[in-house]
């Protein structure tokens, strides 16, 4: 019924993925230039050749990763690169890494530590690296036995390795672990008339190994690990004459025993999140020979 300016503003509704390898020694997928709608996710997958690990990603939604895996949100054209790198092989003992911790310590995403056969004595190894902790036994069929005693301390609880997701996974292979006991007193008993008993709030999960995430552990051997005592709940008062002069204060009813401690996995626990995807790990070829649980 008149003239009109009509506009039109178009948007982009594809983006460009473009991926590469900087300095080879691995394979990216996907690879190349790709093409996908506004805000998808894609999911990347690096694959180092062997004897190398991932160093750096650029471009990614998360570049301070070094897991194979990553991603990356297509709200604009992406480059995406990734880097690798030699993994470290560490020997314990030797002078830079005297101790399994000292090891650990050291270690970076893809590194292999590598334990001498023999004897050693430690307990509550937190790993949250993607790395491979391993016997010279896995190595070399004719090494002897490496031997971890987590008996530090007999008035203590001794735990042997606790394995997190957060770093990727953790590789356990041709290790014995012994000794990995619990410890534990009993809860108070009520003390005045009508008290109830102490209560334990807290549970003991996997005294040789604790695995939260997607872990391997292989070829290991573990004994008398577990729990064989200890964690009782309290004993509840009898009811009574709180006051023998004071009639009121007199207690018709005993107190509550309280709750025993709770423990799971003598040998080894595997926990999970279904919202994080953790709790697939694998155990192959393993031994477990008196591991008991006493508790509560």
């Amino acid at each position: 019924d008149r003239d009109r300016t009509v506009t039109a503003i178009f948007v982009k509704d594809r983006y460009a993925l473009t991926t590469q390898v900087v300095d080879s020694n691995g394979t990216i997928s996907p690879a190349g230039t790709t093409f996908y709608s506004y805000n998808t996710v894609v999911d990347l997958s690096a694959t180092p050749d062997i004897g190398y690990r991932v160093e750096q990603w650029t471009g990614t939604d998360n570049d301070n990763s070094a897991n194979t895996t990553n991603t990356v949100t297509m709200d604009a054209d992406k480059l995406v690169s990734v880097q690798f790198a030699r993994y470290n092989t560490l020997l314990v003992p030797s002078t830079d890494t005297p101790t399994i911790q000292s090891a650990i310590d050291a270690a970076v995403n893809g590194d292999v530590i590598i334990i001498a056969p023999g004897t050693f004595t430690g307990d509550g190894f937190y790993v949250d690296k993607n790395i491979t902790i391993s016997g010279m036994k896995a190595r070399d069929p004719n090494a002897g036995e490496t031997v971890i005693d987590c008996m530090v301390d007999v008035n203590q609880s001794n735990y042997g390795f606790r394995l997190y997701g957060d770093g990727g996974t953790v590789v356990l292979d041709g290790l014995t672990i012994i000794n990995a006991r619990g410890h534990q007193s009993d809860a108070q008993d009520g003390e005045d008339p009508g008290d109830d008993g102490g209560s334990f709030l807290y549970v003991s999960k996997g005294f040789a190994i604790y695995a939260y995430g997607n872990h391997i552990i292989r070829n290991c051997t573990i004994r008398n690990t577990g729990r064989t005592g200890g964690g009782r709940g309290g004993n509840g008062a009898d009811g009574g004459q709180a006051d023998d002069a004071d009639p009121s204060t007199y207690v018709p009813k005993g107190g509550d025993g309280g709750n025993g401690s709770s423990t799971y996995g003598g040998a080894i626990y595997l926990d999970y999140d279904s919202t994080l995807d953790y709790g697939s790990t694998l155990i192959e070829n393993c031994l477990i020979e008196d591991s008991i649980i006493v508790a509560g």
